[in-house]
């Protein structure tokens, strides 16, 4: 991916966090192990605490966006919450995700970006994109 696509114009690679359930589960961040990736390549730092899914129960045990039927995608909007909103003042985010299905996850994180901070920018990276296949 790194090499397929021109370096970001970005301060900071930022992977979406999961849920804690599912990083129990599978042991690893998909989107953490990608952002590293990239940064091996472009050089630009991955910042793994910047945003963060708080343990509640809204956030826990929920069905994954690819798993939902599309009426019930936008249940993850308010899952996410910037811990040190100021550190992010002025920078370019590049948020770092495996899979877009909807896009509803990215717009989730980046919109509580652009509330609670005053990032200059930020720009979805995914490594793949889903296909619905119709019979």
């Amino acid at each position: 991916m790194a090499k397929a696509i021109p370096v970001p114009a970005v301060d900071v690679l930022v992977p979406l966090p999961l849920r804690a359930d599912r990083y129990y589960s599978r042991g690893y961040n998909q989107a953490e192990r990608i952002a590293q990736g990239l940064k091996a390549v472009w050089g630009l730092p991955v910042a793994v605490n910047l945003i963060h899914r708080p343990l509640t129960i809204q956030n826990f045990g929920t069905k994954a966006q690819a798993s939902r039927a599309e009426s019930d995608r936008f249940g993850i909007y308010g899952a996410y919450e910037i811990p040190e909103p100021e550190l992010l003042k002025g920078l370019r985010i590049a948020l770092v995700d495996d899979t877009l299905t909807t896009g509803s996850t990215l717009n989730a994180a980046a919109e509580v970006l652009q509330k609670k901070t005053r990032v200059a920018d930020v720009i979805p990276l995914t490594l793949a994109y889903a296909v619905r296949l119709r019979s």
